[in-house]
């Protein structure tokens, strides 16, 4: 059987793969390069992603337009690959991340060979199209989830729900990421790479409500042993089945309904407390974020975010890191 021989000439596929690996930035502090107006990727699944969509695109406008080396790309194979997708029927959020892909690979080719090929402003754009509505459980449907699950599952919620943590960090806590200071405990991760979203590092205090359920799950827990002893899929649907049992119609809220909930009620918790013992963070959330989270709360909101006064000015920080 004769095998293909390759000829020594790199395709733009694997162009790509090279280029994407020259921003790849998995496991270091996405806020620290942002901080410094640096681009990249932070994530094994935006690293998936961005590579499947790039691929996507050189595959086409090599078929297209006989293009061989990235550096060949111009702003013309961008449009024309958005009117293509638009008229295969593609929907509007998936051409806004398959955007984002590009960006990122331009990013790339910048960097590695001086060339752009995307527009100055983007053709889709994602937030605007984003449909704000109340994500969030009540308290009510989260006791009746945890009724209606599994430990481990009941474990994880507890957990997403009380530490405003995703389901995928959920599943990678191990005993390591937990101290004990002053009689107060913290989850600490310094090193994010493989447990956070893009790496991040994350400090937040454990609320007086959570101490002591936290604390039993603590006590014969090894420092590198897993808090949920389950995967993450499990999880999913474990919760799943949970609001079936409840007669909880999800709506998509799925886990990251839990982290709505948390915002929300921290949101009341800081608003309600004297913002003078409210200590600042360099990281500031952009306001279309925090009204995902809080849309539908309460008329507070509203009137902090519309007279702009000092008390939201101190709880933005404390929403996404919690620690006062």
């Amino acid at each position: 059987m004769n095998r293909k021989v390759r000829s020594g000439k790199k395709t733009i596929v694997f162009q790509v793969k090279v280029a994407l690996d020259s921003i790849d930035y998995i496991g270091q502090s996405k806020r620290a390069f942002r901080s410094q107006g640096i681009k990249g990727i932070h994530s094994y699944k935006q690293k998936k992603n961005t590579f499947s969509d790039c691929q996507n695109f050189v595959k086409w406008v090599r078929q297209s337009y006989q293009i061989i080396e990235l550096q060949q790309l111009s702003p013309k194979h961008y449009h024309a690959y958005f009117d293509f997708m638009q008229e295969k029927g593609c929907g509007e959020g998936h051409m806004s991340n398959v955007e984002t892909s590009l960006r990122l690979l331009q990013v790339a080719t910048e960097k590695q060979w001086n060339v752009t090929f995307c527009p100055e402003k983007r053709i889709f754009s994602g937030q605007s199209k984003l449909q704000t509505r109340n994500r969030s459980y009540t308290d009510k449907e989260i006791e009746l989830i945890e009724e209606n699950c599994s430990e481990e599952v009941q474990k994880a919620v507890q957990l997403m729900s009380n530490l405003d943590l995703r389901l995928k960090e959920v599943v990678n806590l191990r005993g390591k990421h937990f101290t004990k200071k002053d009689g107060e405990y913290y989850l600490e991760i310094t090193e994010g790479a493989g447990v956070t979203k893009g790496g991040r590092f994350r400090k937040i205090i454990v609320q007086p409500q959570f101490k002591e359920a936290l604390q039993n799950d603590l006590f014969w827990l090894g420092k590198d042993e897993y808090l949920v002893a389950v995967t993450a899929n499990t999880v999913s649907s474990g919760v799943r089945r949970a609001c079936l049992k409840a007669g909880i119609h999800q709506d998509g809220r799925g886990c990251h309904g839990f982290r709505h909930s948390y915002a929300r009620r921290r949101f009341q918790e800081l608003a309600n407390s004297d913002v003078s013992r409210l200590s600042f963070q360099s990281f500031h959330p952009a306001i279309h974020t925090l009204n995902t989270y809080l849309i539908l709360f309460t008329p507070s909101f509203d009137t902090w975010h519309s007279t702009g006064s000092v008390g939201i000015d101190a709880i933005l920080p404390h929403l996404f890191t919690f620690i006062y």
